[in-house]
């Protein structure tokens, strides 16, 4: 994983803190989240993941290592930024403890995944 910020398991007012995972663009690095990362409110957690370098960078390589990366210990939301929106959907097909996904700048194809964005982004 790459960078994270931590305000702690629990906020002010007790309830549980939530946990943002963003998935980067196309570079695969989590630059474009510093801001975000050392921002991010009192009791949201902000982590990104990072994509190796190397010719290994399509979908069905990098799916596993965002899989991986989830919470397994409490509800989260993803975030897929440009090139990860369509792996933020593929990775959100499974986890029980996803509260969210948040495509950002998502390009894919709308038939492909419009099954899992329906259950995903809209109630």
């Amino acid at each position: 994983m790459g960078s994270s910020r931590s305000a702690g398991l629990e906020t002010p007012i007790g309830r549980r803190a939530r946990t943002l995972l963003l998935l980067p663009g196309l570079d695969g690095t989590e630059v474009l989240f510093g801001p975000l990362v050392r921002s991010a409110p009192q009791g949201i957690e902000v982590s990104a993941v990072t994509y190796p370098r190397g010719p290994a960078n399509r979908y069905e390589d990098l799916l596993p290592r965002v899989r991986k990366s989830l919470p397994q210990d409490r509800p989260f939301y993803l975030l897929g930024w440009s090139f990860s929106g369509p792996l933020a959907l593929m990775a959100a097909e499974r986890p029980p403890l996803l509260s969210g996904v948040i495509p950002g700048l998502h390009v894919c194809q709308p038939r492909k995944h419009s099954t899992t964005a329906r259950r995903i982004v809209l109630p």
